[in-house]
């Protein structure tokens, strides 16, 4: 009976979140940036132990999110790196068009999933879907990952 009540508090804390200090929160935003104008908290849309997908609630039809990794009680923006380049974790989301067109991010686990689709029924029309895992403290483009998961979504999109 110790062993299994051993075992269930290792789980437990290995899936343990990070508790996010907002009014630190806000303060980290305020010093970084300038294109925020902060809400009376932020927004965070999502939270995976030590990230978080932080809404910056802009005006309109589109917003943006950052990804923002919590590391030693301070906060950093989340890297993406593909193909040896790196930049950081901000994305533009929004849809339009009488849904014909579309880019959301979506934190699962320690995975961003980034999906985008154009659909006119025109030949520049396209979807995809990039999927980065967090690997010490930088979200890494996984190849395998994005086309099984684009090859689900898309299929379930342009069949609409």
């Amino acid at each position: 009976m110790r062993f299994l009540s051993f075992i269930f508090i290792l789980i437990s804390c290995l899936n343990a979140q990070t508790k996010v200090d907002e009014k630190e929160l806000n303060e980290f935003i305020r010093k970084n940036f300038k294109d925020y104008m902060l809400f009376p908290k932020a927004i965070i849309k999502k939270h995976y132990k030590n990230i978080i997908l932080v809404d910056f609630a802009s005006a309109g039809a589109t917003t943006n999110y950052r990804a923002i990794i919590i590391k030693d009680k301070h906060f950093q923006v989340g890297k993406l790196e593909k193909d040896g380049l790196k930049m950081d974790g901000v994305f533009v989301v929004g849809g339009g068009g009488s849904g014909r067109y579309y880019l959301d991010v979506d934190l699962n686990k320690s995975y961003l999933k980034i999906y985008e689709y154009s659909i006119y029924g025109k030949r520049e029309d396209y979807c995809k879907v990039e999927v980065y895992k967090l690997e010490k403290n930088v979200f890494r483009y996984n190849k395998e990952m994005s086309e099984i998961e684009e090859k689900t979504y898309c299929k379930k999109i342009l069949s609409k």
